[in-house]
């Protein structure tokens, strides 16, 4: 533990906080600890770590030259605030937990079972305490004495209590908490028609026995189903169903890499760079294809200014390597600025988001570029990685799904989809058939029903696993 503590502490002043707190879950043994037994407990504790790791990558995004200190100091600051952290929590996939609140609390909320506890007299209704600020008599609509008003408020409050449960309702007390005297069941029960309460005391006794084990067993099954997909999700699914488990269902942190980065980056630089060249005013949602004004000649020295302002420093493993980087993403701007000047597109859209569903699954993305010329449109897909000769069907599939939500969401006749590879400023060209799409839809249709099914079998594979960001949690790897 001291040779961690050590060395993180040193690590932190380095590199990012989001770095350092992965890479300690991975060297602590953590991650690996909680992925070796499939519980709630588990699952639900992975949820957590998910969250707070969120937390840490959103503030330091925020505060880009923040320290290990400052976000300390911010939690200290929230927790004297009294934020004791709020975590997203699904009843449905547990863990078995008990949500305590008061009665005012619980105003328009609803759960599955809910326990009114102290039902005895002098507790609820509680004994009638004078309002350190009095009512104005004018104010006050039953003209009642002041006890009356008190009860009616405590029974206003009774009510509120047992609309909260949807399945099971619980009332608790005890004759004795440690008094001389027994206490009584409080009047509300006598009111609710509540008079035997012997046999009451049984009914709810076996009610609870035979709900209990039956519930615990239908929430421990229940797989966990993704509200919405992207094609690159099937992709993942395809190369490994486990490793899709991993990032997409438990959501298990995991490093990132230079050249994730760097294609971030390039993305950003290039989205930021032909939104300016191409007139802002006429590239909306609510205008999609009207007629784009273009500027003067786009000015070089901001191409560089985008560049720097966009640069994202993260996941490199060297300074070296970073610096490697940078002049490949110059050399690579330099020609996309000298071949987007001399062809001239008409841009129609940049990063469009979509959302179309698939058999009623619903899938969500963004499509780089949408560019038209002569009534027909082209989809362009940026690619920093190397060109290949020829494009596999596997290659083809992410354009081909661009493909069915122009034709089908957008409604546009396409002249092509295209690969543009930013390496060597090279494109690929094709046009998916209507054999294409059906193959694409029945591939989809076949994963999500696995994925619905909670079939995740790996697939390891030497090559495989050695890239994989879970490869030293994973108890099938192969490297």
């Amino acid at each position: 533990i001291l040779t961690l503590i050590t060395k993180f502490t040193e690590m932190s002043s380095r590199q990012s906080l989001f770095k350092s707190l992965v890479e300690f879950l991975q060297d602590s043994g953590y991650l690996r600890y909680l992925n070796g037994t499939e519980n709630q407990e588990n699952r639900q504790a992975l949820s957590d770590l998910t969250q707070f790791a969120n937390k840490i990558k959103n503030f330091a995004q925020n505060n880009p030259s923040s320290s290990l200190s400052d976000f300390l100091q911010l939690l200290e600051m929230e927790m004297t605030a009294g934020e004791s952290g709020l975590l997203a929590f699904d009843p449905d996939i547990g863990p078995d937990m008990v949500k305590l609140m008061t009665v005012h609390g619980s105003k328009g909320l609803e759960f599955p079972y809910v326990f009114v506890c102290g039902m005895i007299e002098r507790k609820f209704p509680s004994d009638n305490r004078s309002e350190n600020i009095p009512m104005p008599e004018i104010f006050v609509k039953e003209k009642n004495s002041a006890n009356n008003s008190h009860l009616e408020e405590e029974r206003r409050l009774f009510y509120v209590a047992v609309t909260r449960a949807k399945k099971g309702l619980f009332f608790t007390w005890a004759k004795n908490y440690g008094t001389e005297r027994d206490r009584k069941p409080s009047k509300f029960l006598l009111e609710a028609g509540f008079t035997d309460f012997d046999n009451f005391i049984a009914v709810s006794t076996n009610l609870w026995s035979s709900i209990g084990d039956n519930q615990k067993k239908e929430v421990g099954a229940k797989p966990i189903i993704p509200e919405s997909y992207s094609i690159s999700d099937m992709e993942l699914f395809e190369k490994c169903p486990l490793q899709y488990k991993y990032r997409k269902i438990i959501k298990i942190p995991t490093f990132g890499s230079g050249v994730l980065t760097f294609g971030n980056t390039m993305h950003a630089v290039l989205q930021k760079f032909v939104s300016e060249f191409v007139s802002l005013g006429s590239i909306s949602q609510t205008d999609l294809f009207g007629d784009l004004a273009k500027s003067t000649k786009p000015d070089e020295k901001r191409l560089w200014q985008i560049y720097d302002e966009c640069w994202q420093d993260d996941w490199y493993k060297s300074e070296g390597e970073k610096k490697v980087f940078k002049q490949k993403g110059r050399e690579i701007l330099q020609r996309f600025y000298r071949d987007f000047t001399k062809e001239n597109p008409v841009v129609k859209f940049l990063e469009l988001p979509f959302k179309i569903k698939i058999n009623g699954n619903l899938f969500k993305g963004r499509i780089d570029r949408l560019d038209e010329k002569d009534g027909l449109f082209e989809i362009i897909d940026y690619k920093t990685g190397r060109p290949k000769e020829k494009l596999t069907a596997e290659d083809k599939r992410q354009l081909v799904f661009y493909q069915l939500v122009a034709e089908e969401v957008l409604q546009v006749q396409l002249k092509g989809l295209s690969y543009y590879y930013l390496e060597n400023g090279t494109k690929m060209e094709f046009l998916a058939t209507k054999k294409d799409k059906e193959k694409l839809i029945e591939t989809v249709n076949e994963n999500i029903e696995q994925i619905k099914n909670n079939q995740f079998s790996p697939k390891p594979s030497e090559f495989s696993c050695g890239f994989c960001d879970y490869k030293n949690i994973c108890e099938f790897r192969k490297f």
